[in-house]
């Protein structure tokens, strides 16, 4: 059963799968406008109904379908998705949240880019936000 409140979902895969699918840097600022749908979404699927209505335990076919539904989701490739051989079950009595996982990297990012004009140079560069002089490749050019 999930526990309110504990789903986390990487902003970074879904920034991943963004940029991997041809979106624009840009657009990673609206990970804030994304996330609650996508838990709330995921939430519903982790917690399958059994018998008269009442949750019943996961199953590894359970968990493999929302793995490859939320693989699909995020527009992440096949060869970046790993699929883990094992469920791991954790009760505590009063679960951390799980928020500080994950919900710092996009919105960092989203505050970094509404400052893009006046950022040092090799940070602009390092996000892709400049391109630099001299490209070159780092898996052929070996000079």
């Amino acid at each position: 059963m999930l526990v309110p409140d504990t789903l986390a979902i990487a902003s970074f895969a879904w920034g991943l799968g963004h940029i991997v699918s041809g979106g624009a840097a840009s657009d990673l600022a609206a990970w804030n406008d994304h996330e609650q749908d996508l838990k709330e979404r995921f939430g519903s699927i982790l917690m399958p109904l059994g018998v008269a209505g009442i949750p019943r335990s996961l199953t590894w076919r359970d968990l493999r379908a929302v793995s490859q539904e939320l693989a699909k989701e995020l527009s992440l490739p096949p060869e970046l998705w790993l699929v883990a051989p094992c469920a791991v079950r954790m009760m505590r009595q009063n679960p951390p949240g799980a928020d500080i996982l994950s919900s710092f990297l996009l919105p960092d990012l989203g505050r970094v880019l509404r400052d893009a004009d006046h950022l040092p140079d090799a940070v602009a560069s390092y996000l892709g936000l400049r391109l630099p002089a001299r490209q070159w490749d780092a898996l052929a050019d070996r000079a």
